[in-house]
């Protein structure tokens, strides 16, 4: 017998093959559906000027709910990263003797932490930088019921949560101390988690965690593993993770008694994920950014229920409707737009750029690449083109280049590009038109527009629209007398900055002299 859960159908037949069960086996999945999660994404920049915004709702819940007398908590555990303790205050000399949870002989010697991001193997016990097995510390807690009472169909975005702990993923080891540190300034009995901090302290979040004395655990993917706690009220990702299994499954930790719990993804929408640190072959970096696409295009998405898109993500069929309680459902998706000039356009440029003179193609419609400036053969570029089509077309030139991945990302749906680079990334960098692209630049221009819903990112992008910012671009096509024209009468004039005067002290006239001459006036002071 095979035990796992949020298996997607890839992991499942891995599983069958890799234990080389017969056929016959019999696969016994649950419904992927938890009716009691309440999931909403929000655009922010995760980082520590953005704490106040994005953890004053949080902060505000716990401190009504308690008379607080305005006393920082204790975290359990000061970690003061490299180079960097000065930033971080001790918050031990703040916290009072009845705030103390724990005793002066279990107080941890402060270690450091190096800030390096958490990576995949902290999943896995048995790894170097893994310090927990997985449900060590559920020894002496009585385990609970994995079973979910089924949430009322009344239950609205609007109900209110009941009382209990939270749980706050952050994608590096340095982050989970600042904010945490951040959180216990702010009145919140928090402490900090992540696998390389000793295992005596993370045996104490866990025991603390379990008995309720913590409202929040600040931590990396390393917590988790093993825990059985039904009343999770809050999931909170701050920062996106590495694909939409782990997201879920974190995700789940919260309402496994069946109370509505939300989960929460706190996501810059204006920046490019990353892949975590990692030794991998080409093949799983091939898998790791899809895996990582996928869960960014989950953040992105303003018109599908995103509980239809993570059971739909592990094979499952969620039905016409949606869960009505997402952000998504409740805010309704925005309106659509017809994006057909606009690709029109970018699909022409990118023909242009490889040279793929196909029958019915007419380049001057678009007043865009030149005879000159064809390359036959090569290939694409997504950020050559964008600025071409910004530098030559005026009506184009306040569009961002965010509002352009946006329309990569709608085509690249709808099958009329593809990447073509040998390792996909995240955002398309090598765009080709397909066969059904090319029949679509060959369509007449009185049929049916390209109606889509405009992403996150992309009504961001139309909401601050921004000009030629980067050096880069501010270079390319500067010999054009006429984009030159445009480019100085949009410039703002520069407040001249008064410099200070450099009057050299008088009957000194070498470097030596002076010097002497400053050293014996402060001899003087003395």
């Amino acid at each position: 017998m095979a035990l796992t859960a949020t298996a997607t159908l890839p992991v499942r037949e891995d599983i069958l093959k890799s234990l080389k069960m017969s056929g016959h086996t019999v696969v016994v999945l649950t419904s992927f559906f938890r009716q009691n999660l309440r999931f909403n994404v929000k655009h922010s920049k995760t980082s520590a000027s953005s704490y106040g915004k994005d953890f004053q709702e949080l902060i505000g819940t716990y401190n009504a709910s308690r008379n607080f007398r305005g006393k920082s908590q204790k975290i359990l555990h000061e970690v003061e990263p490299e180079s960097e303790s000065s930033s971080y205050e001790s918050l031990d000399d703040s916290a009072s003797d009845d705030e103390d949870a724990i005793s002066d002989k279990t107080k941890l010697a402060k270690s450091f932490v190096k800030e390096n991001a958490e990576h995949e193997l902290d999943q896995y016990p048995g790894v170097d930088d893994f310090d927990v097995s997985c449900g060590e510390f559920l020894e002496s807690s009585r385990p609970e019921s994995f079973a979910f009472p089924v949430q009322s169909a009344e239950t609205s975005s609007s109900e209110s949560l009941d009382q209990g702990p939270t749980i706050v993923y952050v994608p590096t080891r340095k982050g989970t101390v600042e904010l945490a540190n951040y959180l216990c300034k702010s009145g919140l009995k928090a402490a900090a988690y992540n696998a390389k901090m000793p295992r005596s302290h993370l045996r104490q979040v866990h025991e603390q965690f379990h008995s309720n004395a913590l409202e929040v655990v600040v931590a990396t993917i390393a917590f988790g593993m093993g825990i059985d706690k039904s009343n999770v009220r809050r999931i909170i990702h701050y920062g996106l993770p590495q694909s939409l299994e782990a997201y879920y499954q974190e995700a789940g930790r919260a309402g496994r008694d069946g109370k509505l719990s939300d989960c929460t993804l706190y996501c810059n929408f204006m920046r490019t994920p990353t892949l975590l640190p990692n030794k991998r072959s080409d093949e799983q970096t091939r898998a790791a950014y899809r895996m990582l696409r996928d869960c960014f295009h989950y953040a992105l998405n303003t018109s599908t229920c995103r509980a239809k898109i993570l059971v739909k993500y592990f094979g499952e069929e969620f039905g016409p409707d949606g869960c009505k309680m997402c952000d998504v459902c409740i805010n309704g998706p925005p309106e659509m737009h017809d994006f057909k000039e606009e690709a029109v356009v970018f699909m022409n440029v990118l023909q242009a750029q490889a040279g793929q003179a196909t029958e019915g193609m007419d380049y001057n419609s678009t007043d865009c690449y030149t005879s000159g400036r064809r390359n036959i053969g090569a290939v694409p570029d997504f950020r050559m083109a964008v600025s071409y089509i910004r530098e030559k077309i005026p009506r184009f030139a306040m569009t961002d280049k965010i509002w352009w991945q946006g329309l990569a990302r709608i085509l690249e749906d709808v099958g009329y590009i593809q990447e073509a680079a040998e390792i996909p990334r995240v955002l398309i960098q090598h765009p080709e038109l397909t066969r059904a692209g090319l029949n679509f630049l060959s369509s007449q221009p009185d049929e049916e527009g390209l109606y889509a819903y405009p992403d996150a990112a992309t009504l961001l992008a139309i909401s601050n629209p921004k000009s030629f910012s980067s050096s880069s671009e501010w270079g390319r096509g500067w010999a054009d007398p006429e984009i030159r024209r445009q480019r100085l009468a949009g410039k703002t004039g520069r407040r001249k900055r008064k410099r200070g005067s450099r009057k050299q002290p008088a009957g000194f006239t070498t470097a030596k002299e002076r010097l002497s001459a400053i050293l014996s006036k402060s001899k003087r002071r003395k």
